[in-house]
């Protein structure tokens, strides 16, 4: 008897797979799993330098946290909560107080390294050390863990000098396994502060005064970029001479990194416009316009504008040229001037290319940095959200903090794109 044939659907199907999996395993990687893994740095009060786990410890405070499951340090309503309250005896209760100091900020307790008596001072023992544990195991307290994860972490360390040293070359899973057996144990370098950072935003006036120049930027940026691109797709679309020559022109600031950019703009700003100055006489070019509080936003603008203009005008040029020339020719026939035509035909018509470049110039606006980096670095009130992300994870320390930040830039991006889009796609029009 013949055997049924596996169907070409089937197989063509496991083709697929197998083709779509290279890709999907990239995309985790470097997109999915960051992506997440800056959420969760949202959550944290991480300086960006600190490391999430040990890297070295002496010996004593190690033996401590790893072998006796002792936490180094746990807020202060949690420890009185979820140990102290819950130790029956009042001699096991003093006595393990005895080996925990509260911060000034009354925010945690502290594990002490080693016990004053009678004016000196002595490491504590290995009985003390096992009887804290027998009184956590006792309170059944969540933070002893297994042997088998005692020995998991301490096989990724050596004894060097006195210390518990991280060997050299530890993967990023065993450090992820590590953090997670000693944050169950008690022990976290970089703490989780709920959602402090997000209620922080409210609170910093450098905030709102970031708030206050993106707002300000990404209007004026995505209108002067727009009508400006518009009206030279309109007359190069024309049959004027060089227009080719001229597309190309207006297209190659585009090419230039917004970097280069800027520093071109810099000298123009103070090189080229003291020499119009002393040729012309005019008092628009002896102001000093990026150290000028009133200036330096327009300055960041136009330089901005100068070198968008070029990208979109090509846009909306291959909109134009999509029109059918045989509607305007009969609009003209029926006596439409040329303000009639371009109101009643060619605007409308143009709405799907006006719809993405309104897209593109306002999500690249709300992104922007590296105009105001090169230009002002953020000085005179010109520090956009993107560029105050970075002042606060790379100059100020504050990379959670700074991780917030960002994401609420990914929602507002998210939410004020979705909206453009969903009300000019309504206008869009087809022929």
């Amino acid at each position: 008897m013949n055997q049924a044939k596996p169907s070409k659907h089937i197989s063509m199907r496991y083709y697929f797979y197998i083709f779509i999996a290279p890709a999907m395993i990239l995309y985790f990687m470097f997109f999915l799993y960051p992506f997440f893994q800056g959420i969760g740095y949202s959550f944290l009060n991480w300086n960006g330098i600190d490391p999430e786990i040990p890297t070295q410890m002496d010996i004593k405070k190690f033996t401590s946290l790893v072998d006796y499951n002792i936490p180094l340090y746990c807020n202060a309503e949690k420890f009185q909560k979820k140990i102290v309250n819950v130790i029956q005896s009042a001699d096991d209760k003093d006595f393990f107080n005895s080996f925990y100091q509260i911060t000034n900020d009354k925010s945690e307790y502290v594990f002490k390294n080693n016990v004053i008596e009678v004016g000196n001072i002595r490491d504590i023992s290995d009985n003390e050390l096992v009887r804290l544990n027998s009184i956590l195991r006792t309170i059944r307290y969540n933070g002893i863990v297994s042997d088998k994860h005692i020995n998991s972490i301490k096989k990724h360390y050596e004894i060097m000098g006195g210390n518990y040293r991280l060997k050299p070359g530890t993967s990023m899973f065993a450090r992820n396994s590590i953090k997670r057996i000693l944050k169950k144990i008690g022990y976290e370098n970089i703490r989780n502060v709920g959602f402090d950072n997000f209620l922080r935003l409210g609170k910093d006036p450098k905030f709102k005064e970031v708030i206050s120049f993106t707002v300000f930027f990404t209007f004026f940026n995505v209108l002067l970029i727009n009508l400006i691109a518009l009206l030279l797709a309109l007359a190069l679309d024309t049959e004027i001479r060089s227009r080719n020559t001229l597309r190309g022109m207006f297209f190659l600031p585009n090419i230039l990194s917004l970097i280069i950019v800027a520093y071109i703009w810099s000298f123009i700003y103070r090189e080229a416009f003291t020499s119009l100055y002393n040729v012309t006489g005019f008092e628009i070019f002896s102001l000093n316009w990026l150290t000028d509080i009133q200036k330096a936003p327009w300055a960041v603008v136009l330089t901005s504008v100068w070198q968008g203009v070029g990208y979109i005008m090509v846009i909306y040029l291959a909109g134009l040229q999509t029109i059918p020339s045989d509607i305007l020719e009969v609009a003209s026939i029926d006596g439409a001037g040329g303000f009639k035509k371009f109101t009643s035909i060619t605007l409308p018509l143009l709405f799907p290319s006006i719809t993405i470049c309104f897209f593109i110039t306002l999500t690249n606006s709300l992104k922007t940095f590296e105009i105001m980096l090169a230009l002002t670095d953020g000085s005179f009130k010109t520090t956009s959200f993107v560029l105050n992300v970075y002042q606060e994870a790379f100059r100020r320390n504050r990379v959670g903090y700074s991780t917030a930040q960002a994401i609420v830039l990914l929602f507002v991006i998210m939410i004020v794109s979705t909206i453009q889009l969903t009300i000019m796609k309504r206008k869009e029009m087809e022929y």
